[in-house]
């Protein structure tokens, strides 16, 4: 089977009215280009404000701005997806209260999609 990798952004709260409730930021035939869209996305957001933070799903890296940790989060998801998971995924908190809270704005995923070759 031949497989694609969806780069998603999805929208909770506040964030849904505002910008719709997903977002595809890109498909790529490779896991290494879903990853790059992937790492450029969070870079893009905690750029776009400094009290952004991201939790990896197991809740094992945190990041507010050290590229250091975006890329231990990036072999993270890559690992993940050597382990066989189909998906990975980070929370987007806006700020720490709303981190402190659980309290995600939104997801940022990497799907994995097995294509049947006789739709295509």
């Amino acid at each position: 089977m031949e497989k694609v990798y969806v780069v998603n952004m999805q929208y909770y709260g506040e964030w849904s009215f505002d910008c719709g409730a997903n977002d595809i930021l890109g498909v790529c035939s490779s896991i290494e280009g879903a990853l790059k869209i992937f790492q450029k996305a969070i870079i893009n957001e905690l750029f776009d404000d400094e009290d952004r933070i991201f939790e990896s799903r197991d809740g094992n890296i945190k990041i507010d701005s050290n590229i250091q940790d975006i890329k231990r989060l990036v072999e993270s998801a890559r690992q993940s997806f050597k382990n066989g998971n189909d998906n990975y995924y980070v929370n987007e908190y806006i700020n720490e209260d709303y981190y402190n809270d659980g309290n995600d704005n939104a997801v940022i995923e990497i799907k994995e999609i097995e294509l049947d070759k006789g739709i295509i």
